[in-house]
């Protein structure tokens, strides 16, 4: 999902992740030769037995804290993309017939009805299309599609944002003659939208984007790679099962954590379920978030899988200081949204 119109990149950009166990904020530069480096970075943990929520804190308190974390790092950069989790928002791929860029902004919007779990009216809605298929049956759970790394866009106005009902215009309309068009659908509440536009004013920053935490975690950890993976991210409260594929995110499947599931049987029936209804074979897991410090779940997955199966590893194509090494693999589980959330403008 992205906000915001197209210009050129930023120098320095933070990538703020509002989590349920914290707030990771990292900050990164561009450095000469058009290397992205590591510039800083901060975490603020909550206890325990808390959970963070953005939608129902206290603006003030978030800023308090933000600039609390600002100091004691000493970031100075005020350009800033959020990632918000996925059970804050909400996305689905739909599947409408062939029809003309004018008559897709029209029928979106009356789709988006059926799938958005609260009123239209109260979303900031946004659309994207991401393939054509002659498979008519939906995906099944949510699911996203990331940007181009590549993309440029400009500082985002939140107060107007918070008020848009109307899904924007998109360009990347496929031609005439498919029998289906696939198209994600993003929609976010304008009371988080609100929200995120007091902190940021209150705490004096210049949000370019904002976006749904699994674009920050693609962009992360795969890049442009077109190949097909599994994405395990274990949340606080919730565990995301994402399928990229040719660098898009075709389905995803969340679930609490504390519901009595086998993770990785639910992992090997999503895999099953792609391969069979799309013909392309998942070479890959990736694990990622705090959850996967908790057991060997690299171990785990590949012994049922038998495919080849690793930790995300966020900081791998940035430039930083060696000396930060063995930190960074520590905290790398921790770090994918945030880092992913900087680097789609820098």
């Amino acid at each position: 999902m992205f906000f915001g119109l197209f210009k050129k990149r930023e120098k320095n950009c933070l990538g703020i992740d509002f989590g349920a166990s914290g707030i990771k904020i990292v900050e990164l530069a561009r450095e000469n030769k058009n290397r992205i480096a590591l510039a800083n970075y901060v975490i603020a943990q909550t206890k325990i037995e808390s959970k963070l929520n953005i939608a129902k804190s206290d603006s003030d308190q978030i800023v308090a804290l933000l600039n609390k974390l600002f100091e004691r790092a000493g970031i100075k950069t005020r350009r800033v993309v959020f990632s918000l989790s996925v059970g804050e928002t909400f996305s689905t791929i739909i599947n409408i017939p062939q029809m003309s860029e004018a008559e897709m902004i029209k029928a979106i919007p009356f789709q988006a009805r059926k799938y958005v779990p609260i009123p239209i009216e109260e979303v900031v809605l946004d659309w994207s299309v991401v393939g054509e298929f002659t498979e008519q049956k939906q995906a099944a759970g949510p699911d996203s599609s990331p940007r181009s790394q590549e993309e440029q866009k400009e500082a985002v106005d939140l107060d107007a944002l918070a008020q848009k009902q109307e899904a924007p215009v998109k360009k990347d309309i496929p031609a005439q003659g498919s029998k289906t068009i696939q198209v994600l659908i993003v929609a976010v509440p304008q009371e988080l939208i609100r929200k995120i536009a007091q902190i940021a004013k209150k705490a004096e920053l210049k949000v370019l984007a904002i976006e749904q935490e699994a674009f920050s975690i693609i962009r992360s950890l795969v890049g442009n790679d077109e190949s097909t993976y599994l994405i395990v991210d274990f949340g606080q409260e919730n565990v995301d099962l994402i399928v990229m594929d040719k660098n898009s995110i075709r389905l995803t499947y969340t679930f609490e954590r504390s519901k009595p599931l086998d993770l990785v049987s639910e992992a090997v029936r999503v895999i099953n379920l792609y391969q069979t209804r799309y013909q392309r074979k998942v070479a890959r897991v990736i694990l990622t978030g705090g959850g996967i410090t908790q057991l060997n779940w690299p171990g785990v997955f590949e012994s049922k899988l038998g495919i080849p199966v690793g930790v995300g590893d966020p900081f791998k194509r940035l430039a930083y200081d060696k000396k930060l090494e063995g930190a960074l693999k520590e905290i790398a589980p921790f770090m994918a949204v945030a880092v992913g959330g900087a680097m789609r403008e820098i």
